[in-house]
């Protein structure tokens, strides 16, 4: 199994129990990102942006939690 194959993100899914409304997928090749998307995966195409924006993109979406920011939600995640 490889990106951008949806074969990879249903295994991750099912096999780590995920729900793909919890999860990011960021990658800078729009084949994988259309692919994560299409299982139903948040993504974040990582082309022609600096970490300072993802950063503040995954703290929008809670994906990141500021310190001292206890409002901020809790995700499990999986990398690969």
């Amino acid at each position: 199994l490889a990106k951008p194959d949806p074969a990879i993100f249903k295994y991750l899914i099912e096999t780590h129990n995920l729900n793909p409304k919890e999860c990011i997928f960021i990658d800078d090749n729009l084949e994988n990102v259309t692919s994560a998307q299409a299982c139903g995966l948040n993504t974040i195409y990582f082309k022609d942006m600096s970490h300072g924006e993802l950063r503040k993109i995954l703290i929008k979406h809670g994906f990141l939690q500021v310190s001292g920011n206890s409002s901020a939600k809790a995700k499990r995640y999986a990398t690969v």
